[in-house]
């Protein structure tokens, strides 16, 4: 009798599994791709389901039903995605009808993505952009690396991809067009390469500390990234908050932000819309909160439980990934 324990492993998230079996339980991965296949992912899309209305079928690319005209969310309210050495956490809060939140992961041999994208909720519909951008981030990165591209070329061409998917989203929707934010990560041997557009952030997360790695596309971010101190009457005024950068048919020049970090010990890099960032108290908080001896996907799905506890008053994604990946040393700088 054949087990899974002294069969093969999953190529993509590194669980055992059945050699008779053509795909993971675990993630879905075809288990006999060749080596050179482009890596997988996954994404927070809802599962195509019947209206939940009337049980038509014909459900249109908005999210539309043919036969009664509800509309069905693009995006899971709440739903896990796990790769092992990446996972991640949704849920579409306590304030807000459904999830504007969307978010993918990806291995591609020794490298991990992940990308998040929130949907801004003063547009049209944004969990389309946020959905769309998503998902054509994560696929142009795999199949970017798996090009051979570079890490830095790889992130540049997937914002790309994402801001024209999130632009396409809108096209019925001239008035006030679907639109989102944007944040990746890329983790290979040597570090983490981060891209982002917009307010949600990336973390570095040792056992006791924290560091916010991004910079929000906001004045009030920027200021506080220059050191102006806390009661400086610019953090006042009525748009401060405002974002500057954003994806979207109405979106300013694709300008991302780029940063590469090379940690010097292993530690785990936190992925996250405003739905967790919003309630930290500093950047230490989120070390505090954070068992790093469970699954990355347990640790995302606490800290979404953790924001929805202390109010969930908006969409909240989180992506955990550890570096270094596998159980390679962290390189040396």
């Amino acid at each position: 009798m054949t087990t899974k324990t002294d069969s093969l492993q999953c190529p993509v998230c590194g669980e055992p599994a059945d050699p008779s079996h053509l795909g993971c339980e675990a993630c879905g991965a075809d288990l006999h791709a060749p080596a050179s296949a482009a890596g997988h992912w996954l994404s927070s899309a809802a599962p195509e389901t019947p209206c939940a209305e009337c049980g038509s079928t014909n459900i249109d690319t908005h999210g539309y039903c043919g036969g009664c005209g509800k509309r069905q969310t693009r995006t899971s309210d709440r739903t896990e995605l796990d790769l092992s050495a990446i996972g991640a956490a949704t849920d579409f809060g306590k304030r807000h009808h459904y999830n504007q939140d969307a978010m993918a992961i990806g291995r591609y041999d020794d490298i991990i993505t992940g990308v998040v994208c929130d949907g801004v909720s003063s547009s049209t519909f944004g969990e389309l952009a946020a959905l769309a951008a998503a998902e054509a981030g994560i696929a142009e990165t795999l199949a970017a690396l798996t090009d051979g591209q570079p890490v830095d070329q790889a992130a540049l061409a997937a914002v790309t991809a994402a801001g024209q998917a999130a632009s396409d989203a809108g096209v019925r929707h001239p008035d006030n067009p679907p639109s989102c934010t944007y944040v990746s990560a890329i983790l290979d041997a040597r570090g983490i390469h981060l891209t982002w557009i917009g307010d949600s952030r990336a973390y570095w997360v040792t056992p006791d500390r924290g560091y916010c790695l991004t910079v929000d596309d906001s004045h009030t971010g920027r200021l506080a990234a220059m050191g102006v101190p806390a009661d400086d009457e610019r953090y006042r005024t009525p748009y401060a908050n405002a974002l500057l950068a954003w994806l979207g048919s109405d979106a300013p020049k694709l300008e991302p932000n780029t940063r590469t970090v090379l940690p010097e010990q292993p530690g785990l890099l936190v992925v996250c819309s405003d739905g967790l960032s919003g309630y930290l108290e500093s950047d230490d908080h989120l070390a505090q909160l954070i068992d790093e001896t469970a699954s990355c996907t347990r640790i995302a799905s606490s800290l979404t439980d953790w924001a929805r506890r202390c109010g969930g008053r908006d969409n909240i994604s989180v992506i955990v990934a550890r570096f270094p990946s596998t159980a390679q040393e962290v390189p040396s700088p």
